[in-house]
């Protein structure tokens, strides 16, 4: 008696068990597969490698991420989530660099740009260095660098 009870038990938990439902819990059910596998994948690279990886409450990081990317289809309708992400990780030097080139950053300091060089007259070039960070000794060899290689150059 207590064997036929048992059994439908034991069957009806071995399918619950089994089910392939991969669905991420926090995410809108209208995301598309890439958008909810590309902010998966961030998220994992974040909780595993982030400085502040042991002060974060992962659910609640990934149900905020996930709030704000709403039905995402595509990955650039993800940014916006991205961006939450990079400010709920508090590091304030995190980025992302998209594959259009664009910086999704969000800390208060400046964030990381890439050095231009432009030359306004014939023998007058400006060197535009973006963020820098670092000590002051970092600093002075960089000016130094730029220095010698505008010597070569003239």
């Amino acid at each position: 008696m207590r064997l036929r009870f048992l059994c439908p038990i034991f069957i009806l938990l071995l399918f619950i068990g089994c089910s392939n439902d991969d669905s991420e819990p926090f995410a809108d059910p209208n995301i598309s597969r890439v958008s909810l596998n590309y902010l998966n994948g961030i998220i994992d690279v974040m909780e595993t490698n982030s400085i502040n990886r042991g002060n974060i409450n992962w659910s609640d990081f990934r149900a905020s991420v996930f709030e704000i990317a709403g039905p995402a289809q595509t990955i650039e309708e993800t940014y916006p989530a991205i961006l939450k992400a990079l400010e709920l990780l508090e590091d304030n030097h995190s980025f992302l660099r998209t594959a259009e080139g664009e910086i999704l950053f969000a800390g208060g300091q400046c964030p990381p740009t890439l050095g231009s060089i432009s030359f306004d007259e014939e023998d007058i070039g400006y060197i535009y260095v973006g963020s820098f960070g670092g000590y002051l000794g970092r600093g002075q060899n960089l000016c130094r660098c730029y220095s010698r290689s505008d010597k070569k150059s003239g």
